[in-house]
């Protein structure tokens, strides 16, 4: 697990809407209101779910522009364990292979198909008297009638098999302005595409999400911008990063300090909120027809913005950055598909209130990590041999980043101002850096 703080805050984050998930499923599972949980929960459950999926494509894009648009520095070695700084200002762009996009969709099968597979023929098997042609429909995330509370995994895994297309597109727009920018000329091609995706994410808020196309494409088609908002705001927070711009000034205090627990406030009033409600005001006061909680989706991509521009260095991100909101962020998707088990194992012995949700919150992590640890684990090596096999690398970037650089200069400023600089002992000191040609 990274040491970086603002990411261990981000997966602190995740914790947390994975114990708001438990919590939001128990709800629906108890329908006879045995565990009193506030009906504020069901709304709490549908905002957990967008803030992961927000979290997910946040990380997608920061991670692939920073693989994609190299540093204007890159941190070199001149073989005698001596770093030096080389400047790279006309660097091309990186674009992907068509085998690094093959190599992306079978990391995303092999990480979410073997546990997803389990689950669903428990299900199916015991829920469903055959293996009719619902459970082969959800088998091949083909639209069917109904999911169950599995309907974000299949909306999660068709928007992960998109991933390659936007990493074409991408790459291909900023190599146009690139081209365009040693040419003495000016595009703004990427600039455009990100404006027409955004354009397009906002009218389906507004009015397009009744263009279902289909009941089955509905929420493929409903959930377009909650995916947006996240991968916009990763472009965002790399583009701020890349200019040096930080939030951070522990010397100093500023609205920076107060600014998380704005955001935190409001998100939790439209938690609490009930969905109903919330859009019928949104319809009254505004032209928006969409629920609440998918206009809740900026404000995630704002806090993660935030988050990353303080480092994760506030006093609310070192709370998140507790060890059981970490280990319960690792096991989301284990928890989550699973978690409907020990709900009804504990609805099923005669416990009530308090008691029994922390009990169904305890066996959930617990039941969570054991298929995290020798299922969804081992499925995600058996796909990297398989990578390996087929002649690909599982580690592929091994570009410096930007964080790196940084967290060196001070470093490569003094060994320049020295005749001989000092060795290198291999134990963390220093970091070693490979050799990397030009582009």
């Amino acid at each position: 697990m990274s040491k970086i703080p603002k990411l261990e805050t981000f997966k602190g984050l995740q914790g947390v809407s994975t114990l708001i998930l438990i919590i939001s499923s128990s709800y629906v599972g108890d329908r006879e209101n045995r565990l009193n949980i506030p009906q504020a929960f069901n709304q709490a459950g549908h905002m957990a779910i967008y803030f992961i999926f927000v979290l997910s494509s946040f990380l997608f894009s920061y991670k692939w522009y920073n693989k994609m648009i190299p540093p204007q520095k890159e941190l070199l070695s001149n073989g005698k364990n001596s770093p030096i700084i080389k400047n790279s200002s006309n660097s091309q762009i990186f674009k992907p292979s068509k085998r690094d996009l093959l190599f992306s969709i079978l990391k995303v099968i092999f990480k979410i198909y073997p546990l997803y597979v389990i689950v669903l023929i428990f299900y199916g098997g015991v829920a469903i008297p055959t293996f009719d042609e619902l459970f082969w429909r959800r088998l091949f995330m083909l639209p069917a009638q109904s999911y169950s509370h599995l309907w974000p995994v299949r909306v999660g895994f068709c928007y992960a098999l998109l991933v390659p297309v936007f990493q074409l597109l991408s790459a291909h727009f900023l190599d146009i302005e690139r081209k365009s920018t040693e040419a003495g000329k000016s595009s703004h091609a990427h600039k455009i595409m990100l404006g027409t995706i955004t354009l397009t994410a906002i009218w389906v808020n507004c009015v397009g999400y009744v263009y279902s196309f289909g009941e089955d494409l509905a929420p493929l088609w409903q959930h377009f911008p909650v995916f947006w908002y996240g991968t916009l705001s990763g472009i965002i927070c790399f583009y701020l990063e890349r200019n040096k711009y930080t939030l951070y000034k522990p010397q100093k205090r500023g609205f920076w300090k107060y600014g998380e627990i704005i955001i935190y406030t409001i998100l939790g009033y439209i938690t609490l909120t009930n969905q109903a409600t919330s859009a019928a005001f949104l319809r009254k006061y505004t032209i928006l027809c969409t629920s609440s909680a998918v206009w809740a989706t900026p404000l995630y991509g704002l806090l993660l913005i935030f988050i990353a521009l303080t480092e994760g260095e506030t006093s609310l991100g070192k709370f998140l950055r507790s060890n059981l909101f970490i280990w319960a962020g690792e096991l989301t998707y284990s928890i989550y598909l699973i978690v409907f088990v020990p709900i009804i194992c504990i609805l099923n012995i005669n416990i009530r209130g308090f008691e029994a949700v922390l009990s169904i919150i305890f066996l959930s992590c617990w039941v969570g990590w054991g298929f995290h640890r020798y299922i969804e684990e081992n499925g995600i090596k058996l796909g990297d041999t398989l990578i390996r096999t087929l002649g690909g690398e599982v580690n592929s970037d091994k570009r410096v980043t930007y964080s790196q650089i940084e967290e060196s200069n001070s470093k490569l400023d003094f060994l320049a101002n020295v005749n001989s600089p000092p060795t290198y002992d291999g134990k963390g000191t220093q970091v070693e850096m490979k050799i990397e040609k030009e582009v």
